[in-house]
C-alpha cells in the first residue's frame, strides 16, 4: 500500500543536420502519473506479545507496533467490557499513533471498579481498520487503602511535592542570575530510535567518494545493495561519543515518518548495529542549495520563474511537516538539497550543522543555535514551533533571492540576536518577485499568531502551481485537501491576488540601526 510516481520522457537521436543541438530539444516533456497499490490484509495486524499490568484500578497495556503496516500507521483501538455482567457493552478507547511513542508503546485506562475484564487491540493506518487481536483477560482488585488512608496518603504526598517544587525553583532562580537567558539547542528527546524494517546490513552499504566532512562525520556518495540504489550516506567518525551516536539515530527516526513526502529527502535505509552507525538516503546529485546558490552567482542568475519554483517546493515539504506535527527548528538553505532534475528536498533533521558549523552560534557552551535563522521567540524563550518555522522559511526565501547571502552580513551573532528580538528583521531583496514579496513580510511578523501557516502561504500562491507539482506535492494529496476544507485555513483561487495581506495585520515602531555595520536589517 503505497504511492508511487512514473515519470516517462522521449528522446529521439541526433540528427546529421544538427549536431551541437542541446539535449533540451531532442526529449519531450515529462510525463508523470501517480498509482497505488493495494493493501495487504496482513500488513496492519499486530503480531507481537502484548504485555499488560493492573495497579489500583488502572490497566496499562503494552505492545509492538506493526513492522511493515499499510502507509502510514494513524492510531490505535482499544476495546475492553467487563466479564463480571452477563452481554456488557464494549468501551472503545482511541490512541493516536504520536500518543502511543509518546507513552513508550503503551496506554492506560483509568477508574476501573475491580472486577474480571478482557481487551483486544487493532491498529489503524491509512488503508484503514486492521483486525482484532485476541481477547486478553485481567482482573481488577479491591484497592489496598481506604478512602479515608488514600485520603492521608495524598495529603502527605502533597506536602512533600510542594516542598520539592520550592527547592527546585529557588535552585533554577539561582542558576537563573548566573547564565541569564540561555538557551538550549537539543534533538528533540520525544523521538528515541528504534531498530525496524529500515535496518539495513553494513555489508549491503558500498563506499565510493567523499561528498563532505564536519566536525562529527562524513557524508559519502555510494550504493546500496541489493538494488545497487545510488545513495548518500552519513555516518559518523570512529571516535564520537555515545551522546553524539544516539543524536545521529533519533535524527534518523524523524525521517522514517517522511517517507511519503516527495519533497523531504527520502530514508533509505539504517545501520545501527555496530560502529559507526550510518544512515542512508537518496542521493541529491547536485548538493545543498547554499551550495548551488553560490556557484550560480557569476553564471546564471536565478529567473523569477525558478525562484517561485523553489519556495513552493519547500514550502510543500514544511507543509508536510506542518501537517504531521512535527517542527524542523532548522530551516536554512543549506539544509534544503537540490536533485538532478533541480528539484529541492528538505532534508537534514539536525544532521547539517557539522558542515556548516560557522553558521551556527554556541551561546554559553549548551549547545549551537542557527542565530540568524530563528525567531524572536525562539531567541528570547527557546519556543519552537511550526511558525517559528515560518519564520525561518521567510529566510530562506531570502537566501535564494541573495544567491546565499548571509543573513545579517556584517553584524555579529550577539548583534543579531538583540536586533531581531527588537523586532528588526532583514531588508527585501530588489529583485523579489512581487508575488514572493508579501510572503516574506508576512513569514517575519513579530507576534506568531498572526503569521501564515505553510498550507497558507501554498494557498496563496495556488496560480503558480503548475502539472508537475500538482502531480507530487503533498499539498494536492486528499488528506491536505481534507485540511483544508476543514479548517480556516482554506485559501479560495479568488484571493490568490492578494495573498495573506488581510490576515492579523500589525504596526511595527520603525528605528533606526544606529550601527553602520547592520546595514542589512530593517524593521
Amino acid at each position: 500500500f503505497r504511492d508511487y510516481v512514473i515519470s516517462v520522457t522521449v528522446c529521439r537521436a541526433t540528427h546529421p543536420e544538427e549536431p551541437y543541438s542541446s539535449e533540451a530539444f531532442k526529449c519531450s516533456y515529462r510525463e508523470m502519473i501517480t498509482v497505488r497499490t493495494l493493501e495487504d490484509k496482513e500488513a496492519d495486524k499486530i503480531t507481537g506479545i502484548i504485555q499488560h499490568k493492573v495497579m489500583m484500578g488502572t490497566l496499562t497495556v503494552f505492545w509492538s507496533a506493526p513492522e511493515n503496516p499499510n502507509g502510514e500507521l494513524v492510531a490505535f483501538e482499544i476495546q475492553y467490557q467487563t466479564r463480571s455482567v452477563e452481554n456488557s457493552k464494549l468501551t472503545t478507547d482511541c490512541v493516536t499513533f504520536i500518543e502511543y511513542r509518546r507513552n513508550q508503546n503503551s496506554h492506560s485506562i483509568t477508574g476501573l471498579p475491580s472486577g474480571e475484564y478482557e481487551f483486544r487491540i487493532r491498529a489503524l493506518s491509512l488503508s484503514g481498520e486492521g483486525p482484532f487481536t485476541q481477547f486478553v483477560r485481567f482482573s481488577v482488585k479491591d484497592d489496598i487503602f481506604s478512602p479515608t488512608e488514600m485520603g492521608i496518603v495524598f495529603f502527605l504526598l502533597l506536602i512533600v511535592t510542594a516542598f520539592t517544587v520550592f527547592l527546585v525553583l529557588h535552585f533554577f532562580r539561582i542558576k537563573a542570575n548566573d547564565n541569564y537567558n540561555v538557551i538550549f539547542a537539543e534533538v528533540n528527546p520525544n523521538y528515541q530510535y528504534v531498530a525496524d524494517h529500515f535496518e539495513v546490513e553494513r555489508e549491503n552499504v558500498e563506499f565510493q567518494r567523499e561528498l563532505g566532512v564536519g566536525s562529527f562525520g562524513k557524508v559519502y556518495e555510494g550504493i546500496l545493495r541489493p538494488k545497487n540504489t545510488r545513495c548518500a550516506i552519513k555516518t559518523l567518525f570512529e571516535n564520537a561519543t555515545e551522546d553524539n551516536e544516539q543524536e545521529f539515530l533519533r535524527e534518523a527516526t524523524v525521517m522514517k515518518s517522511m517517507v511519503n513526502a516527495y519533497h523531504i529527502v527520502k530514508l533509505l535505509g539504517v545501520v545501527s548495529k555496530g560502529r559507526p552507525p550510518l544512515v542512508v538516503m537518496e542521493l541529491m546529485g547536485l548538493g545543498d542549495l547554499k551550495l548551488y546558490l553560490r556557484k550560480l552567482r557569476e553564471t546564471r542568475p536565478l529567473s523569477n520563474a525558478t525562484m517561485i519554483k523553489m519556495a513552493l517546493e519547500i514550502g510543500d515539504a514544511m507543509t508536510f511537516m506542518e501537517a504531521k506535527k512535527f517542527v524542523h527548528r532548522d530551516l536554512a538553505a543549506r539544509n534544503c538539497m537540490v536533485n538532478g532534475d533541480l528539484t529541492i528536498k528538505v532534508g537534514d533533521f539536525g544532521m547539517a550543522r557539522d558542515i556548516y558549523e560557522t553558521d551556527y552560534y554556541r551561546k554559553t557552551n549548551k549547545g549551537f543555535l542557527p542565530i540568524r535563522w530563528m525567531a524572536p521567540e525562539s531567541l528570547k524563550d527557546g519556543e519552537f514551533t511550526s511558525q517559528s518555522d515560518v519564520w525561518s522559511y521567510g529566510v530562506v526565501l531570502w537566501e535564494i533571492m541573495t544567491m546565499a547571502e548571509q543573513p545579517y552580513q556584517g553584524c555579529s551573532n550577539e548583534q543579531v540576536l538583540h536586533e531581531v528580538i527588537a523586532g528588526k528583521t532583514l531588508d527585501i531583496p530588489k529583485n523579489c518577485p512581487l508575488s514572493l514579496r508579501s510572503t516574506m513580510r508576512s513569514c517575519w511578523r513579530m507576534k506568531q499568531s498572526c503569521r501564515p501557516s505553510f498550507m497558507r502561504i501554498l494557498g496563496s500562491l495556488e496560480y503558480y502551481h503548475d502539472e508537475d507539482f500538482k502531480s507530487t506535492a503533498y499539498f494536492y494529496t486528499r488528506e491536505a485537501e481534507t485540511l483544508r476544507k476543514s479548517t480556516w485555513e482554506y485559501v479560495e483561487m479568488e484571493s490568490v491576488s492578494d495573498p495573506l495581506l488581510k490576515v492579523c495585520d500589525e504596526v511595527f515602531v520603525h528605528k533606526l540601526i544606529t550601527d553602520s555595520s547592520c546595514e542589512r536589517m530593517s524593521v
